[in-house]
């Protein structure tokens, strides 16, 4: 993940919009066809959370994600009638923990839409539900 943030900050709350490339893989099986999933997408959470001892932030807020390239294969060759929407919805929740100019988060990912209504003759629920663990460091 690369991206930028920033942050409107009042003593204890604070509002902290992203902008996010993202890469995200995975595997499924079909009756007994492997296929690979690939995810390029561009990743925009808007996070609204409150500050605590001024190093710990309870966050949670909507994240939007816009298809940038994505691709689904089978034995290494791509499946051509595999549709992925342009834009899903969802939500992220999670703690962060400020040290100097050092940002890490730790946060929960849930999708509200899938990116695939089916693939082929079969229906899909591929659904971004993921951990999501970063590391930033702030230049201003």
């Amino acid at each position: 993940m690369l991206g930028f943030l920033g942050e409107l900050v009042e003593p204890v709350f604070f509002v902290q919009p992203e902008l996010l490339f993202t890469q995200t893989s995975g595997k499924f099986l079909n009756n007994g066809d492997e296929f690979k999933a690939e995810f390029n997408r561009l990743d925009i959470p808007v996070m609204v959370g409150m500050r605590f001892l001024k190093v710990l932030r309870l966050q949670a807020g909507p994240i939007a994600s816009l298809n940038i390239n994505s691709k689904l294969k089978e034995a290494g060759s791509t499946v051509s009638d595999a549709e992925f929407k342009n834009a899903t919805l969802g939500y992220q929740a999670g703690v962060g923990l400020d040290l100097g100019n050092l940002s890490i988060d730790g946060r929960y990912e849930g999708g509200l839409s899938k990116w695939t209504e089916n693939i082929g003759s079969f229906n899909t629920d591929n659904r971004i539900n993921q951990w999501v663990l970063s590391v930033g460091f702030k230049i201003f």
